[in-house]
């Protein structure tokens, strides 16, 4: 049995919108005759014509992330009531001058995790989905123990503090340390929710961009960035970055960007305070503090002309989650101690990052050719 719920213009009426409806699952595949189902069972419920547009939304939604041979997982506890209000309202609160039009995105708290031929969000808590077709943007957050996430992340990036305090190249300095700690217990049931959401909100805020400025090749993307400095400072705060395949370059500067707007965001609302550190850039961050506020300054820049810009037709759809912190850290955290890493070590030169640009058109042309 599962139940899920949506979250729906939370800001008039914290109750409006809510929808709980329990299904059967057979072998635990959701087939596309069960979403069949889910519509025409609404029929047999007693619920206003809004509920029932909302009921149908979700099984729309599913439709999208569902297919017959979809592999559905329960064994995590469904996120509370509590805990996802208390999140969503945290989060629109502080985008409140950021995001103008967030009742356009809805947010719905899913019962299950899931794999198939299209996503893999067995070990995500939160993803976005976005459907160039219906121009809807969605965020799903999907069951978690929260408190023992944020209890495990708490613990895992101090133990990396401790460890870096002793580096002999680049230590952790003491201060940094103590403002880690501080950082970090700030967390509990809604914050660390509200962390997630804004992850996923930074996503959308970036596929919107990437449409105003026609940026569709990963060349073109990487571009921006570079013309920006941000693959420069990347380069300054991950261990990864130099050798990372182009494609993954790619993927390393959208999830840190997204990741400085949610750090952005923190600081606004708790004067200064990141909360939690950056998934992809806390090993350069946590040694030398002053990439992290280059980073949020930079993602400023680049999201300066965009941010209060009404939403746009989508033109790409796509999907992105918020990654698995733990399993992150321990390959960042991992190449570092291997190669004996430290903010600035294995600069990439203006040659380098140009011959990213080239590689990533190469490969686009020849798929072009191919598809002609």
């Amino acid at each position: 049995m599962y139940i899920y719920e949506i979250v729906e213009d939370l800001s008039d009426n914290i109750s409006e919108g809510i929808i709980e409806k329990e299904f059967e699952l057979h072998k635990n595949i959701l087939t596309e005759q069960k979403i069949a189902e889910i519509l025409n069972d609404s029929k047999d419920i007693e619920l206003e014509k809004k509920h029932v547009k909302n009921l149908r939304e979700q099984a729309a939604v599913l439709s999208q992330i569902i297919d017959h041979i979809t592999e559905t997982n329960y064994d995590y506890p469904s996120r509370t009531k509590h805990e996802v209000y208390g999140g969503y309202k945290m989060a629109k609160e502080r985008q409140k001058d950021i995001m103008i039009d967030l009742k356009s995105i809805k947010v719905f708290n899913l019962y299950f995790r899931f794999r198939n031929q299209k996503t893999n969000a067995l070990n995500t808590t939160a993803m976005m989905i976005r459907n160039s077709k219906t121009n809807e943007e969605t965020i799903l957050l999907l069951p978690d123990n929260t408190k023992e996430t944020y209890t495990v992340e708490r613990r895992f990036y101090i133990d990396i503090a401790n460890r870096l305090l002793f580096n002999e190249n680049h230590p952790m300095n003491p201060d940094a340390q103590s403002f880690l700690v501080e950082n970090l217990n700030l967390l509990n049931i809604h914050e660390r929710c509200t962390q997630s959401l804004l992850h996923e909100y930074g996503h959308i805020l970036h596929w919107r961009i990437f449409d105003k400025l026609n940026l569709i090749n990963l060349s073109d993307i990487y571009e921006w960035f570079h013309n920006y400095g941000y693959t420069k400072l990347m380069n300054y705060r991950s261990p990864e970055f130099e050798g990372a395949s182009d494609i993954n370059k790619v993927y390393l500067l959208k999830e840190s960007l997204v990741e400085d707007y949610r750090i952005y965001l923190n600081m606004l609302e708790k004067s200064g305070m990141f909360i939690l550190p950056n998934v992809n850039t806390f090993e350069g961050d946590f040694r030398d503090p002053t990439l992290l506020f280059e980073g949020v300054r930079c993602m400023r820049n680049m999201f300066e002309d965009f941010i209060k810009q009404e939403k746009i037709q989508s033109k790409q759809s796509s999907t992105s989650q918020e990654p698995n912190r733990i399993r992150r850290g321990l390959e960042i955290h991992t190449k570092a101690q291997e190669s004996e890493w430290y903010p600035g070590k294995n600069l990439m030169t203006e040659d380098d990052h140009q011959a990213v640009i080239r590689g990533l058109r190469m490969k686009e042309n020849r798929v072009f050719i191919e598809l002609v």
